[in-house]
């Protein structure tokens, strides 16, 4: 192939160009390459229409060509409710029956099977065969788990904060522009202004002085305090502009190409500008913005993206319907907004939920509807401060979690990663034991069911029995279907 760009949406990272055998444009997902990309002699052109921003928004998610009837209990089964254009066919005391529309068999037999007993597949029968198949093979693996693992290495340390010599060195690089900002500046408002001590300032101050980018008495700093006030000299090359590699414009260039394609963004004028004059600066290499892209959002959570920048810019509260999966139900939240954030090609909003009175993090996706309100919210910028100090990790676990210890095979290793894991051990022929740390382990036998036998509980021992009667129940109720 003539490979022409290169993009990321959906999670995955594709390439396009020209397939020399079809005679035509194709993609290829990178993950689906089997062997090693081979460079050929020859050269060839990109059409100079080619943008990899366009063409990689014409690539869509498979379209729901099929669908199912499903009977689910009344109140249940949320998952299914939500999903996009599934009709209600009949609803009853016992049972409502639904046509959910889905594109591929197995993951929509994975999710019924994690609904257990409270959804039947009545047709077609190809997928009620699936959901089977699914509870059989968890029920032999629980049965089957192993006894006795423990985890005795490979424990994983709880994130830290950023370290003080972190903070230290941060404080130090916005200390030079400072002064040199604020010449004569007192020493006391300095130190409030940097949220440290004058006597650590003043510690700061004499290693500053030992400082500066060459290694020779005239390239160090000069710092002089006089009657409480700083000054510094000297120090000019370290507030010139900070010249970049050419790799560096380039990647600066997509960054800001995939931001000005964020709700809102398209027409900021400190992008737009940082961009032009990149563009500029790069030349001929700055062709990487047309050959490179990602696409942060879709349009399924544009519109809830743009409530909730709404409601940060406002600064008032947001009233939600939001999806709790580990509940199953639908709830109604009144929360004010802290930031919004990308963690695993997945959009999260961190909050504080005034019915909670905590904080709390939600998937963008979840949110069944938005709306501002005209209450004022409360969060302070030392909140966003806090929260941007937390990192992006969208599952933070507390002194109430339970340990959950699950053995995966080798396709379902990712669980590990996909519910941040605080502890690990290999068990041999690439199997894993993962500790998880959750909130509730109700939802625990639902994603067992719907991993098909890829994963066990096998400790706490209650949590694996009732995970096996679970399951047992589960298949019952399918061979009754």
């Amino acid at each position: 192939m003539h490979p022409w760009g290169m993009g990321a949406r959906f999670g995955h990272w594709y390439v396009v160009g020209f397939d020399t055998t079809r005679k035509a444009e194709r993609f290829f997902r990178l993950s689906r390459m089997t062997g090693e990309p081979v460079l050929l002699k020859g050269t060839f052109d990109v059409p100079a229409s080619f943008d990899m921003n366009s063409t990689l928004s014409s690539l869509s998610r498979s379209e729901p060509d099929r669908a199912a009837v499903i009977a689910v209990r009344p109140g249940s089964c949320q998952v299914l409710r939500v999903r996009k254009n599934t009709e209600v066919l009949q609803t009853g005391e016992e049972w409502d029956t639904l046509r959910v529309p889905y594109a591929a068999s197995s993951p929509m037999a994975a999710t019924i099977a994690g609904l257990g007993t409270n959804a039947r597949v009545e047709e077609p029968q190809e997928l009620a065969t699936e959901v089977a198949r699914l509870l059989e093979g968890a029920f032999d693996a629980a049965v089957a788990a192993p006894d006795g693992v423990e985890i005795t290495s490979g424990a994983r340390p709880v994130p830290r904060r950023k370290s003080s010599s972190q903070d230290h060195l941060l404080r130090l690089l916005d200390l030079v522009p400072y002064l040199l900002a604020h010449p004569g500046a007192d020493v006391g408002d300095t130190a409030r202004r940097f949220d440290v001590s004058e006597t650590q300032l003043t510690k700061d101050l004499d290693l500053l002085f030992v400082s500066g980018p060459r290694h020779y008495p005239d390239g160090l700093m000069d710092v002089n305090i006089e009657d409480g006030r700083i000054y510094l000299t000297n120090a000019r090359d370290l507030a010139e502009p900070v010249k970049l590699s050419m790799d560096e414009a380039c990647s600066l260039i997509v960054g800001l190409q995939a931001l000005r394609e964020l709700p809102g963004m398209r027409n900021n004028e400190a992008i737009v500008s940082a961009q032009t004059k990149l563009t500029a600066a790069a030349g001929d290499a700055a062709r990487i913005g047309s050959a490179v892209a990602t696409k942060l959002t879709e349009d399924d959570i544009d519109p809830t993206l743009e409530v909730l920048q709404a409601a940060l810019h406002s600064g008032v509260r947001v009233a939600v319907d939001y999806f709790v999966p580990t509940r199953d139900e639908i709830t109604h939240r009144l929360l004010e907004p802290i930031r919004i954030f990308l963690h695993q090609d997945t959009w999260y909003l961190e909050a504080w939920c005034v019915d909670s009175d905590g904080l709390r993090n939600f998937r963008l996706d979840r949110i069944q509807s938005a709306t501002l309100t005209d209450e004022p919210a409360t969060a302070t910028e030392d909140d966003a401060s806090a929260a941007r100090e937390r990192g992006s990790a969208p599952y933070r676990s507390g002194d109430a979690d339970h340990a959950v210890t699950l053995v995966l095979e080798p396709r379902a290793r990712w669980i590990a990663a996909q519910y941040n894991a605080d502890a690990v051990q290999e068990l041999g022929e690439d199997r894993l034991a993962a500790r998880l740390k959750v909130a509730s382990t109700s939802w625990i036998p639902g994603l067992v069911a719907s991993l098909g036998g890829s994963a066990a509980v096998v400790a706490p021992d209650q949590l694996r029995e009732e995970t096996l009667r679970w399951l047992e129940e589960a298949r019952a109720h399918q061979a009754l279907a």
